[in-house]
């Protein structure tokens, strides 16, 4: 098998596919290995636990996992994770020290991740325009601590940024600002009203933004703020926190996009990035799009740009 890939885990294969666990105990295939040369690979199967597993992060932070491996009664760390750590929410990454300051000044040390029931709560990571470049491409030039999103839904473009974070190996973390109660635009449109998960006659989609996190193994490099934008802007800047990176995604109108632009320009440090979303010149969102042009034709930046409905300005230095 000198054609598979490094690295390849035959434990891990076999239980993320059980179908070719129950082919190898029936002899159909000699190992989940042959499998994989036959069919796995062009199947596009996972082989291996997430390519960013740090087994030494994962065994330090849950010592049970490391007595059950030391005991020999499981193989690996990454088979621990892929058959139960993953739908337990558990998290891989190692601690990140801007994280805890993070929920020391904004939750009072607090972790809302601690304990949260991820594998009860369907992962849905519909949006729109989350895996836009802008947003990887802010968190990669500006190599930021603090991230701020206002207006998150399930979270599609704090996912994008946070991995941004991960795979850099950036000690940051994506500060997540919304009520998930929906904006007006939620409220008077029937689709994205029963998009908002109602349970007994209240809005559900804080577990579903939750569970979406925790589906990625994201939980360390991000933590939720549920409530409004101006109401965070005044927590954040008490707190002492100062972004260098913000993405402004909440309210459609011109007020809540004019009032959301005064608040968080205002924080961002200098020399970092602020993208808008919704910014469709000729269509689209026509109030963001002049809340967007009448701010920035008033307030100094070194440089705008636009395109494919973001736009992102860089604060002068």
């Amino acid at each position: 098998m000198a054609n598979l890939p490094a690295p390849f885990d035959e434990a891990v294969y076999l239980a993320l596919n059980p179908d070719v666990a129950e082919a190898v105990r029936t002899g159909d295939f000699a190992s989940g290995a042959a499998h994989f040369e036959a069919h796995g690979r062009q199947e596009g199967r996972q082989h291996s636990p997430p390519a960013d597993f740090d087994q030494a992060a994962y065994l330090a932070r849950y010592p049970e996992v490391a007595a059950e491996v030391a005991a020999g009664r499981i193989a690996s760390a990454g088979l621990h994770y892929v058959k139960f750590g993953r739908a337990q929410g558990l998290r891989y990454a190692r601690e990140s020290e801007v994280r805890r300051a993070v929920l020391q000044a904004l939750w009072h040390g607090r972790d809302p991740f601690t304990a949260f029931p991820a594998g009860v709560y369907a992962v849905d990571k519909q949006g729109w325009n989350s895996g836009h470049d802008y947003l990887t491409r802010a968190v990669r030039e500006v190599r930021p601590r603090i991230v701020v999103e206002v207006g998150v839904w399930k979270g599609g473009s704090t996912l994008t940024m946070a991995k941004a974070l991960r795979e850099l190996e950036i000690d940051g973390v994506v500060i997540a600002i919304d009520t998930w109660l929906g904006s007006s635009d939620h409220w008077m449109s029937p689709a994205l009203f029963n998009e908002l998960g109602f349970e007994t006659g209240y809005p559900r989609l804080y577990h579903k933004f939750m569970a979406n996190v925790a589906s990625e193994g994201l939980q360390d490099y991000v933590v939720p703020l549920p409530i409004d934008s101006l109401n965070a802007h005044v927590v954040v800047k008490a707190s002492g926190l100062r972004p260098e990176v913000a993405h402004i995604d909440a309210g459609h109108d011109y007020a809540s996009v004019t009032a959301d632009l005064n608040a968080w320009w205002s924080m961002l440090a200098p020399g970092g990035m602020l993208v808008a979303d919704d910014y469709f010149p000729g269509g689209g969102w026509p109030e963001v799009l002049k809340a967007v042009d009448d701010f920035f034709a008033v307030h100094p930046h070194a440089g705008f740009e636009a395109i494919q409905g973001k736009a992102m300005v860089r604060k002068p230095a």
